[in-house]
């Protein structure tokens, strides 16, 4: 499953007019859930969920697929954030675009808690992260043009796992 299946199967659930379900296997958590809930809605309502980062009061969210067990995270705003990926038993990788990096972008400073900068091959807007960390949910793969880093660590430097 590419991310344009995944754009194009929740535009016709869109177009549908679809009541999506809640999905008790799917979960989500942000920095002020207190811990794991149902995403209520389904996979439509992960993308809304995914737009609420603002990189001070909503910086990050995780959402879960129980059923896969794979994750992703994203931490910054929506119009600029990092993305994360994870199987079971892994550490989490950023999802960035093959080829050239990019130039240097710094976080929003409440999430450089947790990631000082990026790059601007790193860098995502919400539709696009919902859409790859849907289809990473559902298949674990992502589009040839993507790969898989290590992440950052506090200090900036990138995480030796």
């Amino acid at each position: 499953m590419t991310v344009l299946d995944v754009r194009s199967d929740l535009s016709a659930a869109l177009d549908l007019s679809l009541q999506p379900e809640p999905d008790p296997r799917l979960v989500w958590q942000s920095n002020g859930t207190g811990g794991r809930r149902p995403v209520e809605g389904g996979w439509l309502a992960v993308p809304p969920l995914v737009s609420a980062l603002d990189g001070d009061r909503w910086p990050w969210t995780i959402i879960e697929s129980l059923a896969s067990e794979r994750v992703f995270q994203v931490l910054g705003t929506a119009n600029e954030m990092i993305l994360e990926v994870a199987r079971p038993g892994e550490p989490f990788r950023m999802v960035a675009r093959t080829g050239d990096s990019g130039s240097p972008r710094r976080m929003p400073r409440p999430c450089r808690f947790w990631i000082r900068s990026f790059l601007s091959s790193e860098a995502w807007t919400a539709a696009e992260a919902a859409a790859i960390g849907i289809a990473w949910l559902m298949s674990g793969m992502l589009d040839d043009e993507l790969t898989l880093q290590r992440p950052y660590s506090h200090s900036g430097a990138r995480d030796p796992r």
